[in-house]
């Protein structure tokens, strides 16, 4: 039985890196790149510094101590407004149930006000049952959805090419 290959880690940092640098460039006035005798030239960090900051959100697993069920939070930590206008995995497949993230933007882009937050509940399976998997190690917190979010969740707004996202490394237990 062959093996899947483990995500490249570093490649996908320098990936989403290269697409944020990428971004600003394409969003860059054309008369920037140009100075006046035409020889000078702006390299794309003066450039990107004169755009809007980089969006910032903070994505953490909520559990829910009386009901022990769990959602996910997206929190606008930047100074300003975000408009997201895509995100990545539209779907999370859990043992019990599924997360459905592209929903946030099932009617279009969502403007989200610094410190607002947008909640993802999990959908349960129908008639309640887990998946086959077998679920083990009770009596910690499992914390291969955070290890999941942070190698493939992105989030693209208006204002950059790619938001840049933490992703909490603990649940946070309400």
């Amino acid at each position: 039985m062959k093996q899947k290959t483990p995500v490249d880690l570093q490649r996908r940092r320098t990936l989403k890196v290269a697409g944020a640098i990428g971004g600003a460039l394409a969003t860059a006035p054309v008369a920037s790149f140009a100075g006046s005798s035409g020889t000078e030239s702006q390299h794309p960090a003066e450039i990107t510094s004169t755009d809007a900051p980089l969006d910032e959100f903070v994505v953490e697993v909520q559990h829910q101590w009386m009901s022990n069920d769990i959602a996910l939070v997206i929190r606008n930590r930047g100074e300003q407004a975000a408009t997201i206008t895509h995100i990545t995995p539209l779907t999370i497949e859990l043992a019990r149930g599924t997360l459905n993230v592209g929903d946030l933007l099932k009617d279009g882009p969502v403007t989200v006000a610094a410190g607002e937050r947008l909640v993802v509940p999990l959908t349960h399976r129908k008639g309640g049952l887990y998946h086959s998997q077998v679920i083990a190690g009770g009596g910690h917190f499992d914390r291969s959805l955070q290890k999941q979010l942070r190698e493939r969740m992105t989030i693209i707004t208006d204002h950059s090419a790619l938001a840049a996202v933490t992703v909490a490394l603990g649940p946070r237990i309400v």
